[in-house]
Order: C-alpha cells, then sequence, then structure tokens
C-alpha cells in the first residue's frame, strides 16, 4: 500500500490510465515495474475484477516471482479485500501477471458514491449502510463542530463503542462481511480490515483525508491493516483495532495509536511494506492533534507529573465526564502507585469515591485509563 493522493485525485487518474494504449488483446506491455502496478491499481479502482499486464525482461530484472506476487498485491490492498488472487508466470520474452478475484473495499465503494453523488453502484444494503454512515457524521459535526479533530476523535470513539472485534478464516461466508465497512457499521463485527474501511469510510463523509496501510503487526507475526489521516501537511497513524483492543479490562477504548507520529510507535508494533517510504510518516507527534495533548473535556491529558494526570481525572468528572485517560510522560508508574496516587488526590474531599483503572506502558511512558464508580 501506497499512501495516497485525495480520492477525488484518485478518481481522475483512474479515467487517465484506463484510457493507455495496449496490444490487441487488451494487455498492455510495461518496461517499469511502477507504471505497471499503477495500471493495475487504477483499473482496480475502475472496477475491475481482474486485470493482466506483460512485463518486459528488464522490468523484472532482479526481481522473483514470490517478491513480484507481493509487490502487485500491494497495489490492491490498499482499496481492495484480501482475498485477491496474484499470478506471475515468466517467460523468455518476458512475464505476465494476473490479478484476480479483486473486490473493491465496501468503505471506499461507498465513500466514492457519497463524493460523486452516484449510487447506481451500491446495493440495497449499502445504500443503507452509507445513509447510516452520513447520519453519524453529521450528528458529530453537530456535536464537535467541522473544525479539528473533533470528528475524527468521535469516528474514534464511535467505532470503538459499537463494533467487535471477530475474525473467521477467509474460506468461512462471513468473512466477507467482517472485513467489510457495511459489516463492522451494520452487524457491528469486524477484523482490522472491517475497522479500517469503517474508518475510512466515516472519515472521507467527514472531509478528512483518509488512507489504508497494510502491513504487519508484531515485527511480521501476522498481517494487519489500519489508516493514515493527512492532518496539518503531514501524514499521521491511526490504529483503530488497536483501540478496541479487548486485551484491555475493564475493555474500553484507547488512545495511544491515534494521529501518532514515529516517534510514539513502539519499536516492532508495526511494519509496513517496503515500498511504503518510511519518512512519510510525520517524524513527531503533532500536540495539537494527539489525544494526550489536547486535555479538554473530550481528550485526554499529558504530563511528567502523577498528581497533576490524578487531578485532571478528578476535574473530568467534577465536569460530569465519568471517565478519563492520561499518559504520564518518561516515566513507568506502577498500577499501585497510580491508585495510591488517586487516593491522596480525591479522598480528602471525596472520601467515598470508588473508581476502576487499568495501567500500560509505551516507549518509557505510562497510560492511565480511570472509569468514576462513585464519586
Amino acid at each position: 500500500m501506497r499512501l495516497q493522493r485525495p480520492l477525488a485525485l484518485i478518481l481522475c487518474l483512474a479515467l487517465l490510465f484506463s484510457l493507455h494504449t495496449s496490444l490487441a488483446d487488451d494487455i498492455p506491455t510495461y518496461t517499469n515495474l511502477s507504471e505497471a502496478t499503477n495500471y493495475v491499481a487504477t483499473q482496480a479502482l475502475n472496477g475491475k475484477t481482474e486485470v493482466k499486464v506483460r512485463l518486459s525482461v528488464k522490468a523484472v530484472s532482479g526481481w522473483s516471482k514470490s517478491s513480484l506476487i507481493s509487490l502487485f498485491a500491494d497495489a490492491v490492498d490498499s482499496y481492495s479485500t484480501s482475498d485477491r488472487q496474484v499470478s506471475v508466470n515468466m517467460y523468455n520474452w518476458g512475464t505476465m501477471v494476473t490479478v484476480s478475484k479483486i473486490r473493491l473495499r465496501d468503505g471506499y465503494r461507498m465513500a466514492t458514491a457519497h463524493l460523486t453523488h452516484d449510487r447506481s453502484g451500491l446495493s440495497a444494503s449499502e445504500k443503507a449502510c452509507l445513509d447510516r454512515a452520513i447520519s453519524i457524521v453529521n450528528d458529530l459535526r453537530a456535536k464537535y463542530g467541522y473544525d479539528g479533530v473533533g470528528v475524527e476523535l468521535g469516528i474514534y470513539d464511535f467505532i470503538c463503542d459499537h463494533v467487535t472485534y471477530t475474525n473467521y478464516p477467509s474460506s468461512d461466508a462471513r468473512w466477507a462481511s467482517i472485513t467489510s465497512a457495511r459489516g463492522a457499521l451494520m452487524e457491528g463485527k469486524a477484523n482490522c480490515q472491517g475497522y479500517a474501511d469503517l474508518f475510512f469510510l466515516l472519515g472521507t463523509i467527514a472531509g478528512y483525508q483518509i488512507d489504508y496501510l497494510s502491513g504487519w503487526v508484531n515485527t511480521k507475526e501476522g498481517a494487519h491493516i489500519w489508516n493514515t489521516i493527512y492532518l496539518n501537511r503531514k501524514f499521521y497513524l491511526v490504529d483503530v483495532t488497536a483501540g478496541d483492543s479487548e486485551d484491555s479490562w475493564p475493555h474500553h477504548p484507547t488512545h495511544t495509536f491515534f494521529n501518532i507520529g514515529r516517534d510514539r510507535l513502539p519499536k516492532d508494533r508495526l511494519a509496513w511494506y517496503a515500498d511504503v517510504r518510511y519518512e512519510d510518516i510525520s517524524a513527531t507527534t503533532d500536540n495539537s492533534l494527539s489525544y494526550f495533548s489536547n486535555a479538554g473535556l473530550d481528550f485526554g491529558y499529558a504530563t511528567s507529573d502523577v498528581g497533576d494526570a490524578m487531578n485532571y481525572l478528578i476535574w473530568k468528572r467534577q465536569n460530569g465526564v465519568e471517565f478519563g485517560e492520561v499518559m504520564i510522560l518518561n516515566r513507568t508508574v506502577s498500577p499501585e502507585d497510580v491508585n495510591n496516587a488517586m487516593i491522596k488526590a480525591v479522598r480528602p474531599s471525596h472520601p467515598r469515591s470508588a473508581w476502576t483503572y487499568d495501567v500500560s506502558h509505551q516507549n518509557g511512558n505510562t497510560i492511565v485509563w480511570l472509569r468514576w464508580d462513585q464519586f
């Protein structure tokens, strides 16, 4: 997956590539791999379920069959589900590549229908899903306004609150549903593909430039897909699946992967494909965009002082918010020390207060999530 251009520009490029001259059998020949993969990608965006290209001997010099399969799979993975197939056949004259069973992600097709005001290619269930998505975004705009990242945060939290992580083998009939925005939104179940697809759909409707990013999690432990968002002329990472991790107890959304740069990405946590330039992702996290640096009622807070962090959580509760999340910078604080700090901060004024909390650590920082059970 490459970091993509705005969706409207992609649609224009798709039209241009559809005019590419080819041989009599309509299979074009390329001497440049980049042009070949761009052709395959744009044909997929035009709705083709199978695309073939010929590659010259020079084009594939130094490339193995397996490397070419990965390259062309990646060419469509940005906007196509992962059940596509790629075959590579090498001959004396060159190489034939066939990418088949291409199925554009529901979120991409519905977002395109919304932007182009053309729903003719959508099914009845997809039209209903798009209507619901538009309604959700309108409600979030009414709450947060049209500027800033408030609506983005609302989308992130909505997905975490309404979708349950579910996975099935790709051979299962339910696979298509859990990998799609429609399944995530209308059925409430998804794997990482469904999470990313729904974030793409809702974010695009809200006016953000959202993309998909494919790769691996935990040093190539398993395939994974998440999103990027383009804000203030830079790309940042957003992993909604990680934010809805079932590993946390009590279960709650976390925001450690909300608009982060490379500086807040744990070592080996996410790895993307080689043709995505690492430097395209912002080297640093922009405090004005980060969840923990906004310090409002709807956001979290970052501080190096444990007592200050506890006072922020108390302040949120005093203003009617029953849960909060803080990052204690450059300190590894134990759960016991967090609990003792809260006892010291809150019990003098609210002696009957009680809370449930969760503590995790990332890159030398401590993340505390707390819910007030009594105040």
